[in-house]
C-alpha cells in the first residue's frame, strides 16, 4: 500500500502537483513513521516548493533510516547551494557520486553544484559522463550546454542545441539554436554573403538583402530541421544541415524570381 502511494506521489511530482504529492508522503509517513523512501520523496517535494528548511530536515531524516540512499543527498546538494553554503553544497553531491559513480542523477548534480561554483573543468567532467550514461537527460544536456558556451567551444555548443532541440523541440530550443547556428556556423555564414554577392552581379541590388534575410532563414531553418531528422555522426549532420540548407534556399530563391518575374509584367 505505501509503495503504490508513493509512486502515485512521484507522478504527481512529475505533474507538477507538488502539494497533492506531499500530502500524500507525509500519509506514508504517518503510517509508516520508519519509511526512509516516504522521508526521501518529501523532502524533493519541500525542496521544489522552495521549502528549504523542510527538505533538509526530511532528507536527513531519510539518511538516518537508510544510509545507502542517494537521492537525500542530491536534495541536500541543491538546497544548501541554494541557500548559499556553497562547501557543504559540493560535499553533498560528491558523497551522492561516491556511493554510486554510474548515477546520471549524482553526476549531474554534481556537475551543477561545480558549475554554479565557476569549478568549468571539473563540471564538465561529470556533466559529460552523466550525458553518456543518459544521452537523454535534458537537464545534464542542458549544463552541459552551459559549459560549452563558458569555454567558447562553438562547435560542441552547436551540437549541444541541436540535442537539447531533440529533447525538447520547444519554441526556446528552436530561438537557442538559430542563435547558435548563427553565432557557431561562421563558415556557412561566410558562404552566404558569397552567393548573394555573385547573385547580384544578374539582381538588381535593391534585392541583395532580401535575399540574403532568405538565404540565412532557410539556412538556419534547414539546418534545424536536417539536425532533428539526423542520426548518425556529427559530421553527417552537419552535412545534412548545409545541403539541405543550400537546397531549399535554390529552391526558395529559384520561386522568388519566377514570381517577382510574374508581377513584374
Amino acid at each position: 500500500m505505501n509503495h503504490s502511494t508513493l509512486f502515485q506521489a512521484k507522478a504527481l511530482m512529475k505533474k507538477g502537483d507538488l502539494k497533492a504529492a506531499l500530502q500524500l508522503c507525509e500519509e506514508v509517513i504517518n503510517a509508516d513513521p520508519q519509511n526512509a523512501l516516504a522521508y526521501q520523496s518529501a523532502s524533493i517535494a519541500q525542496a521544489d516548493l522552495g521549502n528549504d528548511s523542510e527538505a533538509l530536515t526530511l532528507s536527513a531524516k531519510a539518511l538516518e533510516l537508510d544510509p545507502n540512499l542517494i537521492v537525500p543527498h542530491i536534495t541536500r546538494a541543491y538546497v544548501l547551494d541554494r541557500v548559499g553554503k556553497t562547501e557543504e553544497s559540493q560535499v553533498e553531491a560528491k558523497t551522492a557520486v561516491e556511493k554510486d559513480p554510474e548515477s546520471s542523477d549524482a553526476l549531474c548534480c554534481l556537475g551543477i553544484i561545480l558549475l554554479t561554483a565557476n569549478k568549468t573543468d571539473e563540471a564538465k567532467r561529470y556533466l559529460e559522463k552523466a550525458v553518456a550514461i543518459n544521452p537523454s537527460y535534458y537537464l545534464a544536456q542542458y549544463h552541459l550546454t552551459r559549459v560549452y558556451l563558458g569555454i567558447k567551444d562553438p562547435r560542441k555548443v552547436f551540437w549541444q542545441s541541436l540535442i537539447l532541440f531533440r529533447l525538447k523541440p520547444n519554441i526556446e530550443n528552436i530561438l537557442r539554436l538559430a542563435y547558435v547556428f548563427s553565432r557557431a556556423s561562421r563558415f556557412t555564414n561566410l558562404l552566404i554573403l558569397l552567393i548573394s554577392a555573385f547573385l547580384s552581379l544578374w539582381i538588381e541590388p535593391k534585392f541583395i538583402l532580401i535575399i540574403t534575410f532568405l538565404l540565412v532563414s532557410i539556412s538556419v531553418s534547414g539546418g534545424i530541421f536536417a539536425g532533428f531528422l539526423a542520426k548518425g555522426t556529427q559530421w553527417v549532420q552537419f552535412l545534412m544541415s548545409l545541403a539541405l540548407g543550400v537546397a531549399i534556399g535554390i529552391i526558395g530563391l529559384s520561386l522568388y524570381l519566377v514570381l517577382n518575374n510574374i508581377y513584374s509584367r
